[in-house]
């Protein structure tokens, strides 16, 4: 004779809930993580297109890379990136 046994739950978040039929949680829901990785994220990939960018106008001679002008397209993107996504 087989005993069904309760299913176990694969993980706390609301995706695995909801294949089962289940309400995702809202603090599951409300969590938006850690704003430091948020940060750092944001600086390594604006930094990354900034390098991107500036060597690809280098490339076709319609400017310069220099430290400055990579400060300053950093800057400029974590800044637009940072008000699109609040």
């Amino acid at each position: 004779m087989a005993v069904a046994r309760p299913r176990a739950k694969v993980c706390g978040d609301g995706y695995h809930g909801e294949l089962r039929g289940e309400r995702p949680h809202p603090e599951a829901m409300a969590n938006r993580g850690d704003p430091r990785v948020h940060f750092v994220i944001n600086l390594v990939m604006s930094a990354s297109f900034a390098a991107l960018i500036l060597w690809g106008l280098e490339f076709i001679g319609a400017g310069e890379l220099t430290v400055g002008r990579f400060l300053v397209g950093t800057v400029a993107l974590m800044a637009v990136t940072y008000l699109v996504t609040r």
